[in-house]
């Protein structure tokens, strides 16, 4: 089991991306959240089977149609055994 935290960076904001990840994350059974920071930027917490997090990672790379992501910042930090859901911040 492994944690993350993810400063993501690019087009970002307003096009989906926060859900993209919510949709990514029950895809892989990850747990965590994310939010948008004032700068633009996203910030997102993972938690799972490590290559599931990977996958979650490489697959947040991926160009889409309205999504660019520039830039991620990759942290690991320590494991919530206490968390049990992947949720949107606001």
């Amino acid at each position: 089991m492994k944690r993350f935290q993810l400063y993501v960076r690019g087009r970002v904001q307003g096009v989906g991306f926060r859900y993209t990840c919510q949709a990514r994350a029950l895809t892989y059974h990850l747990t965590g959240y994310c939010e948008n920071f004032p700068d633009g930027t996203v910030y997102v917490e993972i938690q799972g089977n490590e290559e599931d997090c990977y996958n979650f990672i490489r697959e947040t790379q991926k160009p889409d149609r309205f999504i660019r992501v520039d830039d991620i910042e990759i942290h690991e930090l320590p494991v919530n055994p206490k968390e049990t859901r992947f949720k949107v911040a606001y």
